[in-house]
Formats: C-alpha cells, sequence, structure tokens
C-alpha cells in the first residue's frame, strides 16, 4: 500500500490544480519583480495631460526672512599703504596671520607681534590688506610675499607665531 505525504485520498484534482497555479503566480512574481528591481533606470512616458501636480497661488507657509540683505559680492581690494604697512604685490601669494572689522585692532595685533618677535618679522615683511563689500570693510594682516602655494605652504608649517596656516591669493 502505498502512502502519500502530501495529498489525502479525499483530494481532489481541482485542489491540486489550484496550488499549481498559486505556486506557479507565486514565482512568476518573484522572476519578475527580480527582473525589475534590478534595472538601472527606468522611462517617465510623456502624456498630453499634464495634470500630475498643481503649484498654489498662496503656499501658507511661513514667509522668507531676511531677503534683502547685504552680501560680500563685488569686493574691492585696497592695497594702499598705511602707518606701518607695506603694499601688498597682488601677484603673489601671502599668509594671513590676522583678520579683524576694526582697523585699530589689526594694528595693535601687529604692533603685538612685531614687538614679541623682533629677531623674526620686519615691518617691510606684513602687510595691511583692505576688502570693501557691501557689509563692510575687512582688514587682512599678511605676512611676506610668495611665488606659489607650495612655497608659502611649506613656509608656514615652519613658523612658530602662526598655529594654523591660511594662503591668501589676492588678485584685484
Amino acid at each position: 500500500m502505498k502512502k502519500n505525504l502530501f495529498l489525502s485520498k479525499n483530494t481532489n484534482k481541482i485542489y491540486l490544480i489550484t496550488i499549481y497555479i498559486l505556486i506557479l503566480i507565486i514565482l512568476i512574481y518573484f522572476i519578475s519583480f527580480y527582473i525589475y528591481s534590478n534595472k538601472k533606470y527606468f522611462i517617465i512616458k510623456n502624456s498630453s495631460i499634464n495634470n500630475f501636480y498643481i503649484i498654489p497661488e498662496d503656499k501658507e507657509g511661513e514667509k522668507v526672512k531676511f531677503v534683502n540683505k547685504k552680501s560680500i559680492n563685488n569686493l574691492i581690494i585696497d592695497n594702499q599703504k598705511k602707518n606701518n604697512f607695506q603694499n601688498f604685490n597682488s601677484s603673489g601669494y601671502t599668509i594671513q596671520i590676522y583678520s579683524d572689522i576694526n582697523y585699530e585692532n589689526v594694528e595693535i595685533f601687529a604692533n603685538n607681534l612685531i614687538n614679541r618677535k623682533s629677531e623674526i618679522i620686519n615691518n617691510d615683511q606684513l602687510f595691511l590688506i583692505s576688502l570693501y563689500s557691501d557689509i563692510g570693510i575687512d582688514y587682512f594682516l599678511t605676512y611676506k610675499n610668495f611665488d606659489s602655494k607650495i612655497d608659502a605652504m611649506s613656509y608656514c608649517q615652519n613658523l612658530s607665531f602662526i598655529d594654523e596656516c591660511l594662503i591668501l591669493n589676492i588678485q584685484n
């Protein structure tokens, strides 16, 4: 006597066919899912009706604040000689030592630096660059003039009075 593990004697052929069809549908679903999920791109067909979205006139959200703020675009570089500082040749690179919006602070910092490091720094090696923008004037105290950025960076890494090297390429 033969024993069936999955089917009993009372099972009709209709149930068996239904199970096979269900397994076939599931198998086709997984195969199609695998094929469509591995595609690199998809194409959206153009339709003559463009009513997919509507942009409302009043968006009822929070209005954007501070729209009319000043910017730092359209900079004007001023390399005029002031007090103890030399004119900067704008064709090269320089090392930024200090920057501030107040000229007196820059001058105080430069004088303190020269007093502390007088054996290393001359007044001839310090340059004052002022940038005029819509926001205001920014003063940059820079040190030496170099022909390339690599020369300036290697020189800057050997300086003891600068923590972080910032190389400027000031152009008119």
